[in-house]
């Protein structure tokens, strides 16, 4: 039996060195990587970017959605942006717009987002009607959670 294990720890052992990388005389920097690293922008390149938005680019207008929702988590800046991406001709963004719009207090804000999640359910890409269906199940919910608080 101790000859078994010694066999066992041994291949386990050559196993763990096969996979395990090898580290070579020079330390590269250490990398944070985040999913959201994509959305980062330069300060620098913020004005450009706006002015391209405004001028029709629709890849602008999501860049800066992206990055006010992502990492500066500034909701009515990433509102804001979205809605320039719709108006820009961005057909999938009036999902996104509707999502947005869906989180807010706001009834006006609501009922908007019902119109952009209805646009979408009616004719946009068969995935992004599913996901409307399931943030209109999700507005249902906490509208019936908000009057049932209230008694």
């Amino acid at each position: 039996m101790g000859e078994v294990v010694r066999s066992w720890f041994a291949a386990s052992l050559v196993l763990l060195l096969a996979i395990s990388p090898v580290r070579s005389g020079t330390a590269e920097p250490e990398q944070v990587i985040f999913p959201e690293q994509g959305a980062v922008l330069d300060p620098a390149s913020i004005p450009v970017l706006e002015r391209e938005a405004m001028g029709g680019s629709i890849e602008a207008a999501h860049r800066l959605a992206t990055y006010y929702g992502m990492i500066k988590l500034d909701n009515k800046r990433r509102i804001f942006w979205s809605q320039i991406r719709v108006e820009n001709g961005d057909r999938d963004a009036r999902y996104d717009l509707g999502a947005e719009l869906a989180v807010d207090d706001d009834p006006l804000s609501i009922a908007r987002a019902r119109y952009w999640l209805k646009q979408v359910e009616s004719d946009g890409p068969p995935e992004l009607a599913k996901l409307s269906k399931s943030v209109f199940r999700d507005m249902d919910d906490r509208e019936r959670y908000k009057k049932a608080s209230k008694h």
